[in-house]
């Protein structure tokens, strides 16, 4: 019953990155502290102390917000299996904790995460320099690939302030794409114009969430979902950096989702 459990979880996650339909799902890559704290009503140093503290919390985090998945990144790929005790039927999708950088070491890294996790999450911050550029999309591709040979979808966070277009990406084996304000272009304009390449998850106006009410929210969602058709989209804020968000704006956000389902 437990392994059903956790199929049915990260289901709907699954589909939408192979961009099929499916439920809506909701998946945070950021919890500002202060907020996943009071999520799991308890609060201290000794939650976010050391990198088994700080993923257990996150962990639960996501559990307690019902999402379907937990992204998380580790230093150990043995540390997913210790994970997968307390996930509780959630997906854990992992990824290594340095950022992408040109080596084999890295490459390795992601094969050892893809053995365990449920989907691969990769993290990276561009250089200006176009040369350094190429070498990085080239292990970008070996990382998925060595994913994708263990039967794992996986998801780029680019972390750059200035990302690269969704257009360099596009050649390359990436299932998801989270949408972060340091894209140019608005949620509904990446829906329309790259939603048929890559699944989608967050959003590009975080800045604007906490200024909208629940009634706002509430309408949005149905328009970010019904503009994807219901396929190849996640939803979740597009935090990579662990801002201040209001409770009651993520908590509508969640009942947003759950709406849709």
């Amino acid at each position: 019953m437990a392994e059903k459990s956790e199929v049915n979880r990260f289901h709907p996650i699954r589909k939408a990155l192979s961009r099929e339909a499916a439920p809506a799902a909701m998946m945070e890559f950021t919890f500002e502290r202060a907020l996943c704290e009071q999520l799991i009503w308890r609060r201290g140093a000794h939650l976010w102390q050391d990198e088994r503290a700080r993923i257990s919390t996150l962990l639960e985090g996501s559990k307690r917000a019902g999402f379907g998945a937990a992204v998380l990144a580790v230093s150990d790929a043995a540390l997913i299996d210790v994970l997968r005790r307390e996930a509780d039927g959630m997906g854990l999708v992992c990824g290594p904790s340095e950022m992408l950088n040109p080596s084999e070491k890295y490459v390795r890294a992601v094969s050892e995460i893809a053995q365990t996790a449920d989907a691969v999450v990769l993290q990276g911050t561009f250089d200006a320099d176009e040369g350094l550029v190429r070498e990085q999309l080239y292990y970008l591709r070996a990382a998925c690939e060595t994913a994708h040979k263990a039967g794992k979808q996986v998801i780029f966070a680019d972390r750059s302030a200035d990302p690269l277009l969704p257009e360099k990406l596009a050649e390359l084996p990436v299932d998801g794409l989270l949408l972060t304000e340091g894209y140019g272009f608005s949620t509904e304009d990446a829906i329309q114009h790259y939603g048929g390449r890559f699944c989608l998850l967050g959003r590009t106006d975080f800045f604007r969430l906490a200024e909208m009410s629940p009634m706002e929210l509430i309408r949005n969602a149905a328009r970010l979902w019904e503009l994807c058709g219901g396929k190849g989209y996640i939803f979740g804020t597009g935090d990579m950096h662990g801002r201040p968000l209001p409770y009651l704006t993520f908590i509508s956000m969640i009942a947003a989702v759950n709406r849709l389902k």
